[in-house]
């Protein structure tokens, strides 16, 4: 009996670091947009509900874990393409937030026409590339890259950084990123951003 209580005890340990050990994740990335280079590095005493942090299952956002009390990223799910190359994305299309910030934004894709039953070969995870098209000046787009979900051949994660100038207007500015996986381009969808006080 004594070594059913040690090992559900280890277990419980096990389940709370588990969930409360996720790491939090400071980015550091590069790219250009509008001819300016940025680099950013996100970290606070206080991140942002929607600051990215690793899981087993990949990206998610800061305000998915209920212990944070935090209010849900508003997200959209549109599908582009024509068969035999649809996808799926879910992300955030309107983002309202100060100036002077970086929000993020995590992508996640899933091709349509693609069988959910992994191939009896090895598998080749998808390539997602997401390009900021019209991006107005004061915004600069960043990407930290893919991450996996449970079926590699067919879904994929782009974590995304919009950083917003402090000189920014209140308003709204729109722009819209370009989807192209493995080579072939899926179209365009549109994302907002408004700036407010």
């Amino acid at each position: 009996m004594r070594k059913f209580y040690i090992l559900v005890t280890l277990f419980a340990a096990l389940i709370l670091v588990m969930t409360c050990g996720c790491v939090s994740v400071n980015t550091t990335s590069t790219t250009t947009a509008a001819s300016t280079t940025a680099s950013i590095t996100t970290t606070s005493a206080n991140p942002p509900y929607d600051e990215a942090e690793v899981t087993p299952g990949g990206w998610r956002y800061r305000a998915d874990f209920t212990q944070y009390n935090l209010p849900r990223v508003q997200q959209d799910d549109v599908i582009i393409g024509v068969v035999p190359n649809r996808c799926e994305i879910i992300y955030r299309s309107n983002i309202s937030t100060p100036a002077g910030e970086t929000r993020t934004n995590i992508f996640f894709i899933t091709l349509l026409d693609v069988s959910n039953i992994a191939p009896s070969t090895s598998v080749t995870p998808i390539q997602a590339n997401l390009t900021a098209v019209n991006l107005p000046a004061g915004l600069i787009f960043t990407s930290d890259g893919e991450g996996t979900e449970s079926d590699p051949w067919r879904s994929c994660q782009v974590l995304t950084h919009i950083q917003i100038d402090k000189s920014l207007k209140p308003g709204g500015y729109s722009f819209q990123f370009d989807v192209n996986i493995n080579g072939i381009d899926y179209g365009r969808i549109p994302c907002a951003i408004e700036i407010v006080q």
